[in-house]
């Protein structure tokens, strides 16, 4: 199996928090995103057959 995909942002991203800065309880922090609409387009290939795909993407990061 292989994906190759690319997505393109159609909306500008969600940063949440502060700035995308979350704080938490005992005082550490995370930087939280999303990407809630992308374009994407590629190819899936599954046992040998190269498929052509488009559709919409949602992206979510918290680190």
């Amino acid at each position: 199996m292989a994906v190759d995909l690319v997505a393109v942002p159609v909306k500008p991203p969600v940063l949440y928090g502060k700035s995308g800065i979350v704080q938490k309880a005992d005082g550490r922090a995370n930087y939280y995103i999303s990407f809630t609409r992308m374009d994407v387009s590629g190819t899936v290939t599954l046992k040998g057959e190269k498929l052509s795909v488009d559709g919409m993407a949602w992206f979510e990061h918290g680190d």
